[in-house]
């Protein structure tokens, strides 16, 4: 695992905008495996196994990620985390939370989540320390769209982490998207 900052280039009343550098690091699909697992990758058409996951191996790359940084970490968690093995769907999602905390989240998307009804996403969302950006309107809009965002003051720059409304996938044609390009 590795991270990469992007140059961020911030518009200033200069002449010369200024350059800083963020870094985002992105767990997503998670369905709740704590330790390490054979999962199916594609390389070239081939089928490979490859170990995957595991919370401690990814809150270690976290953590080298954030001191190796040169400059601004945005950590997002796309959602599809609190499901899937045993002792995530027996605690309804609850033996997550602490362990997802600890990761330091700045915002999270939920997909699967929504599996535990409204009054038990309520109960999981109140438990994380991250923000949750799953229906709330921000004002934000793309192309007209209205978007959902947690908006992060970092290095004196705002960064917003949006999801993308299901009904606006780009290649889809059912919205008015700001891409056209397939996922």
């Amino acid at each position: 695992m590795s991270a990469e900052a992007a140059p961020v280039v911030v518009a200033s009343g200069r002449s010369n905008a200024d350059v800083r550098y963020l870094t985002l690091l992105q767990l997503n699909d998670l369905h709740g495996y704590l330790e390490p697992h054979a999962e199916i990758r594609w390389r070239g058409g081939k089928a490979e196994f490859s170990q995957m996951g595991g919370l401690a191996r990814i809150a270690t790359a976290f953590e080298a990620a954030r001191r190796d940084a040169s400059g601004a970490v945005v950590t997002l968690d796309n959602g599809d985390t609190f499901d899937g093995t045993y002792p995530v769907m027996q605690s309804r999602g609850a033996a997550l939370v602490p362990i997802m905390n600890a990761l330091k989240f700045d915002a999270m998307t939920a997909h699967w989540e929504f599996a535990w009804g409204p009054a038990g996403f309520k109960a999981l969302a109140g438990r994380l320390a991250q923000a949750i950006r799953a229906g709330r309107r921000t004002g934000l809009r793309v192309n007209g769209v209205a978007q959902d965002a947690a908006v992060h003051r970092i290095d004196q720059v705002d960064v917003a982490a949006a999801r993308w409304p299901a009904r606006c996938r780009p290649g889809l044609g059912t919205a008015p998207c700001a891409s056209t390009q397939p996922w």
